[in-house]
């Protein structure tokens, strides 16, 4: 993959695109090159071999219920590249994934346990790229504490006034790092009106 200014103007123009060229593992070619007519604007040599990457942590059976989640891991590659990697996390035993960090340069990644879907059966899987070529590898199976849904208030805004009869609207939105948006339990409205000579508030209504 190479930066380049596809215009055909001057290539010292700071508005670049980026180009992703798939490869072939092992590579049909050696490099690639991006010319504009007889010029050549980029160069990306092949390795001649992938990188490799063992997870390290966390362990099999290893169980986070407050706090972070550390994970961990090794890379290397013969021929001397420069390693950018890749983690994703698996709430259903590694069927599938979602990506909790990218273009990642060191060799270990923490995360917010509250952040993190529970599950019985997470994995994580790291990917590591040196350009062209890249490895995989999984951790071991491990547990997360499934955490409690949380509400997100709309409105009213911190610190609003309200003054003499009318009407406060609260609007909010329950959300559950398992389940996502919990449906049917979106916002309420007050709809009694508050009176200036009285702090009595009387009960919201509902709506699913």
């Amino acid at each position: 993959m190479a930066d380049i200014d596809p215009a055909s103007g001057d290539l010292a123009r700071p508005a670049t695109e980026r180009w992703r060229v798939p490869v072939a593992d092992p590579p049909a070619y050696a490099s690639y090159r991006i010319r504009r007519g007889s010029e050549m604007v980029a160069t990306s040599v092949v390795s001649a071999s992938a990188p490799s990457v063992s997870v390290l942590s966390p362990t099999a059976g290893q169980t986070f219920s407050a706090g972070s989640v550390e994970v961990s891991w090794t890379g290397s590659d013969v021929d001397g590249d420069d390693l950018v990697y890749h983690v994703h996390y698996s709430v259903d035993g590694g069927a599938t994934y979602s990506t909790v960090g990218a273009g990642v340069t060191a060799t270990s990644l923490v995360l917010d346990r509250d952040q993190l879907a529970g599950s019985n059966e997470a994995q994580f899987l790291v990917v590591a790229s040196d350009g062209t070529r890249s490895s995989t590898a999984v951790s071991p199976v491990f547990t997360v504490a499934e955490n409690p849904p949380a509400v997100i208030v709309h409105s009213p805004d911190s610190g609003r006034v309200y003054g003499g009869e009318g009407v406060v609207v609260l609007d909010a939105t329950g959300i559950d790092t398992e389940d996502g948006v919990l449906a049917g339990h979106r916002s309420g409205v007050d709809k009694q009106p508050r009176r200036p000579d009285s702090r009595q508030w009387h009960r919201a209504d509902s709506h699913r």
